[in-house]
């Protein structure tokens, strides 16, 4: 029966293990499928292993297959913490080379030792095996109650290390992984209740390998299915000129509102455009952007020329026009709008390099508009001065 159960899950992990490979070979995959392909191939291979030793007649088939499902496992423990380190940017490295550093050691113990890791070298395997063919349980090794502790050490970091992407926010990834490392721990202590002869069940590793891989794998899937379906609450941006509402001091939320339940029946577009300003002059027109329409400014002439501009006569009011105003106010709200939907996009986790890119060139196009209007502004100030 179990060794049924073990060939089934070597073929469930050796595809699992395939397609995530296969994913993370595309250009924009990310390394996270590659990792657990790694991890899935690995599993597929301890479990058909562990499969041959509940197969084997004799020492002679079950050392070697034994040897080779301790290696295996242990490979495994040396991708679960590294996957672990980077799956929650948790790395703390001299503990992960402590770790890794006393893994590499019980890999190289069990390829030397005669009886792999698990059984102590002293013991007569040969005698373990009486005459009606009944195994009996040999002496365990010494190294394997350092391995267990190091078993044990492992499983504190991941705990821990999901426990800070708890606290970061990443809640749900943080409970997921979790839960996976939970389920290996409960094999780990049954698995030690099988060596101790507490208790005479089969060993359960590869199920808890199996049990943090599929919790990790389907959970991003069930994320980006949830996410698909569900929908937002389309926001408009609120353009209206308010000194009070338009200032550096003002909450970002300030400047969206709801979009009104008729407009929503009436299935308007939700991107909220920046309306143009029929008095304004020629201006910037975007290159990439289909949602976002630049507002439209005087062209300002630049500084080496504004030098011989001509002083204004002295009958002439050094009072500013009312359109100069206009367009600084309405650029600083320009600003304003531009900075707000750059952080609603950082907020979501829609930060695209190119939209980004382009938000915050606006910004710095308004930004050096306005301060050219406000030279001007400020020039028959300086000329009443004089």
């Amino acid at each position: 029966m179990i060794e049924a159960a073990l060939y089934i899950l070597t073929g469930i992990t050796l595809y699992a293990g395939m397609h995530q490979l296969l994913t993370g070979t595309r250009a924009t995959a990310p390394r996270y499928p590659l990792s657990l392909g790694v991890m899935y191939l690995l599993l597929a291979g301890f479990a058909l292993t562990s499969a041959l030793t509940y197969q084997a007649h004799n020492f002679t088939t079950l050392l070697p297959a034994g040897k080779l499902a301790i290696t295996l496992g242990i490979l495994l423990w040396i991708a679960l913490i590294w996957f672990v380190a980077f799956r929650t940017a948790f790395r703390p490295l001299l503990l992960l080379d402590v770790l890794t550093a006393a893994w590499i050691i019980f890999l190289v113990r069990n390829y030397l030792s005669v009886n792999s890791l698990l059984y102590a070298d002293h013991t007569s395997m040969t005698a373990a095996l009486p005459g009606g063919g009944a195994l009996v349980q040999p002496a365990i090794s010494s190294w394997w109650i350092a391995l267990e502790l190091t078993m044990l050490a492992s499983l504190s970091y991941a705990l821990y290390a999901s426990y800070r992407l708890y606290q970061a926010g990443s809640k749900q990834a943080a409970l997921a992984m979790g839960a996976g490392l939970m389920v290996l721990l409960l094999a780990g202590i049954s698995d030690h209740l099988v060596n101790s002869g507490i208790t005479h069940i089969v060993y359960l590793a590869p199920f808890g390998f199996a049990a943090f891989l599929l919790v990790n794998s389907l959970y991003p899937r069930l994320v980006a299915f949830l996410n698909r379906g569900a929908k937002n609450d389309p926001v408009v941006y609120n353009l209206t000129y308010n000194p009070q509402q338009a200032t550096f001091h003002s909450d970002v939320a300030d400047l969206k509102i709801p979009l009104p339940a008729d407009r929503l029946a009436a299935g308007e577009d939700s991107t909220p455009p920046v309306p143009q300003r029929p008095e304004a002059g020629n201006g910037d027109t975007p290159a990439r952007d289909t949602t976002i329409t630049e507002p439209t400014v005087p062209d300002i002439p630049p500084a080496q020329n504004r030098a011989a501009d001509p002083a204004p006569a002295p009958g002439q009011t050094d009072n500013p026009d009312q359109e100069t105003l206009n367009t600084i106010s309405d650029n600083l709200i320009d600003i304003a709008v531009y900075a707000t939907m750059l952080m609603n996009r950082v907020k979501r986790g829609n930060a695209e390099p190119g939209t980004l890119e382009m938000l915050c060139r606006k910004v710095r196009t308004r930004a050096i508009k306005t301060r050219r209007l406000a030279n001007q502004v400020s020039r028959p100030g300086r000329h009443r001065d004089q």
